[in-house]
């Protein structure tokens, strides 16, 4: 506490002391309050220690109690470590079975999702199957009317099957038969042709024959006259050399029974009259011009003095000869496909053989 002032402390050394004297009393009295109230921390830390000691004690025997306790459950532990140890011997055998099982698992759901695709289409093919089984059943139904119907039909089938039988037994009789003489005629018209040109070598007379029919070819040329009808004198001395060597044969006892006909054939070039029809007009011509030479020949006196045949020759050459006109229906050509006309204008002499019209459409018909 400071003190008043008084009148007597009036110089500034006094004051010095003064101030001095009162700041030592704060210290003293701070000095004071501090040690109390160290005092007072003592104490209560005392306190506080004494309390912690206590509670210190209190936990030691705790600490002793979960001592023991931890003392057992180390042994229990120990013991759960080797049940671990077993558990995971027991787990590691597990997880190999469990894993094998899931192996085994995986494939008997493959095998049962395989299972069951063949399934369905197993179902389909069986549901594919049942419908054609239906549909053979209904053919089978069907076939079995037509069994019955033609088993009722068989008697009549099996006598109709032995006439037909008989039928080609009869044809192939019949067909050996025209073999036989299809034969015979072809043999008959080769003898004929190769007795020909024999024939005409010896007497040197030339004359063109085809080999295949036997066909005489007279140039028009020697016979007529351009346009004319009317036979020329060296148509009638090719006629004279000519037809006593070629009647010589056909007439004779060995052909003659063959010979159906002798056709004198006349043949001309498309060439016609302006203003006519060229075909008519040329048919005509070749007409005229085969009768020319048939009328010629069939002259009694000339058929027995100069072709010198015997009555019944002259009567069987009568019933064989005849005359056609052929217009310009068989043309000959150059090899360069121009018309040949010369060659074109000719005159044919040929024969055929008895039934050699239908041994031919036999031959065509059993392909010899």
């Amino acid at each position: 506490m400071r003190r008043p002032k008084t009148a007597s402390q009036g110089n500034s050394g006094g004051s010095f002391w003064l101030s001095f004297s009162d700041m030592m009393s704060v210290l003293v009295l701070i000095f004071i309050f501090v040690i109390f109230s160290m005092m007072f921390t003592v104490n209560e830390q005392e306190e506080k220690v004494r309390a912690s000691q206590q509670e210190l004690e209190h936990t030691i025997l705790i600490l002793q109690d979960t001592e023991n306790e931890l003392d057992s459950v180390k042994g229990e532990l120990e013991d759960s470590k080797t049940t671990i140890v077993d558990l995971r011997s027991n787990n590691q055998a597990l997880r190999v079975d469990l894993s094998s099982a899931l192996t085994e698992r995986d494939a008997a759901v493959s095998e049962r999702d395989a299972a069951l695709t063949n399934a369905a289409s197993l179902s389909q093919q069986v549901s594919s199957l049942n419908y054609q089984i239906g549909q053979k059943q209904s053919e089978i139904d069907y076939l079995s009317g037509q069994y019955n119907s033609l088993l009722l039909s068989s008697q009549s089938y099996t006598q109709l099957l032995t006439e037909r039988e008989n039928q080609i037994a009869l044809y192939e009789s019949q067909i050996t038969s025209l073999k036989t003489q299809l034969e015979q005629m072809l043999g008959v018209k080769t003898q004929i042709i190769r007795s020909l040109s024999e024939a005409f070598r010896r007497n040197n007379i030339q004359v063109e024959v085809d080999e295949d029919t036997g066909a005489i070819t007279l140039p028009g040329a020697a016979l007529f006259d351009s346009g004319k009808v009317d036979l020329k004198a060296e148509g009638m001395r090719s006629l004279d050399r000519f037809l006593p060597v070629y009647l010589s044969v056909l007439l004779s006892d060995e052909f003659r029974p063959y010979v159906a006909e002798i056709i004198i054939e006349g043949h001309t070039d498309s060439t016609a009259r302006t203003g006519s029809d060229a075909f008519l007009f040329n048919l005509e011509l070749s007409q005229q011009r085969a009768l020319a030479v048939a009328s010629y020949v069939l002259d009694d006196s000339y058929m027995r003095y100069t072709l010198r045949l015997s009555d019944a020759k002259i009567a069987a050459f009568k019933k064989v000869i005849s005359a056609a006109g052929r217009s310009f229906s068989a043309l000959k050509y150059y090899p360069n496909g121009t018309e040949d006309k010369e060659s074109s204008r000719r005159v044919e002499i040929k024969f055929s053989l008895i039934d050699e019209e239908s041994v031919f459409a036999m031959q065509q018909i059993i392909g010899k």
